[in-house]
């Protein structure tokens, strides 16, 4: 709890904390700078260098949370969106980082659906297939799954991936004179 006797001692630590990269709290239950910037501005709601400082551990969370999303990383981006929520600071961003963590869970899920389809070694659609649907394959899941969250990593990963095996698969093709069979 901050006091008019330890509030320098508190912001000092809430920078050295922000400095140290220690932004939430730490598992031996040492506050990080977000808690200590919180406490003070509990203590003092207009102290100008707590509010100032306080955008500083919310800005990085906020970038982490999104770093998190784009990577597949659910349950990272769901830890610090709650840290973000719970803090009660009425960030404008914090709302854009929950509808990115949604737009992530959904192509989460087109992501598992690819690979399952991969498994099956169903890559891509096959031509002139009228029962088939345009979301039976890998390709189509992945792409499923980047029309959603176009900064998903591991879909546009997957596709890369793929592309390059089918390069790969051309190269070995042409080098032994089929040509037709190499055409991508």
């Amino acid at each position: 709890m901050v006091t008019i006797v330890n509030l320098q001692d508190a912001l000092t630590k809430a920078d050295a904390a922000f400095l140290a990269g220690q932004y939430e709290g730490s598992n031996t239950g040492e506050p990080g700078a977000l808690e200590w910037y919180l406490a003070i501005v509990r203590y003092d709601a207009n102290h100008v260098q707590a509010l100032a400082g306080l955008d500083k551990p919310l800005g990085v969370l906020i970038s982490v949370a999104r770093q998190a999303a784009r990577e597949g990383e659910l349950n990272e981006a769901s830890r610090v969106l709650k840290i973000l929520t719970s803090s009660l600071v009425a960030h404008p961003e914090i709302a854009g980082v929950a509808a990115e963590l949604e737009r992530s869970k959904q192509a989460a899920h087109w992501f598992q659906k690819a690979l399952a389809f991969e498994k099956e070694k169903k890559i891509l659609a096959i031509a002139n297939n009228e029962n088939s649907s345009s979301e039976n394959n890998a390709v189509a899941a992945y792409r499923k799954a980047l029309e959603i969250y176009p900064d998903y990593q591991p879909a546009s990963r997957a596709i890369d991936r793929l592309r390059s095996l089918r390069e790969q698969a051309a190269m070995r093709l042409v080098k032994q004179n089929k040509f037709e069979a190499a055409v991508i």
